[in-house]
């Protein structure tokens, strides 16, 4: 295996899973944190009898 450009049957490239799994969450967790306060009002608003 020269510079972990191959992997064989069963082996994970770890520092790219990482990168990719980051690279999916960080943009969740900023979007669900900006859009945190119109979660809780609707949360509220059905929570509401009346």
């Amino acid at each position: 295996m020269r510079g972990g450009t191959r992997a064989n049957h069963g082996d994970c490239f770890y520092g790219l899973t990482t990168a990719g799994v980051v690279v999916l969450t960080v943009p969740a967790v900023i979007l669900f944190l900006a859009l945190q306060k119109y979660y809780v009002r609707g949360f509220m608003s059905g929570a509401v009898k009346g």
